[in-house]
């Protein structure tokens, strides 16, 4: 039975970037280390909180600024429904998914990608 380190070299020599054969992985941002050490794990934790964090910022932002604005509203109206702010925060965010959905995806799985490229570096 063979690695899985050479087992997923096998994998990634076989895959196609801009229509070439690669010949070895592309270069990582997971480059803490060779082998799995805590600086290299915390490396990896912290770089995963940031692109979560890029990843909810937009969302998030668009909730409160909705949130704000239908407060505001709320408050000069003298409109107390607790309700009345939930269905334009659904509307936002999903515009702000429309709008962005493609690059939070595109990022997501670049991450994802780069993280699986690393496996065979960090394991020795």
């Amino acid at each position: 039975m063979e690695p899985t380190g050479k087992y997923l070299w096998r994998f990634f020599e076989g895959a196609q970037d801009d229509g070439r054969r690669t010949k070895q992985p592309p270069q990582s941002i997971f480059t803490s280390g060779v082998s799995m050490s805590p600086d290299s794990v915390m490396s990896i934790a912290r770089h995963a909180l940031e692109v979560m964090l890029l990843l909810a910022m937009p969302l998030l932002l668009a909730a409160l600024v909705v949130g704000l604005v239908v407060g505001i509203f709320q408050a000069a109206t003298q409109i107390n429904e607790s309700t009345l702010s939930f269905i334009p925060k659904l509307i936002g965010v999903a515009v702000v998914l429309m709008i962005g959905g493609s690059w939070m995806l595109q990022t997501l799985v670049s991450y994802t990608r780069d993280l699986f490229m690393s496996i065979p570096r960090l394991m020795g």
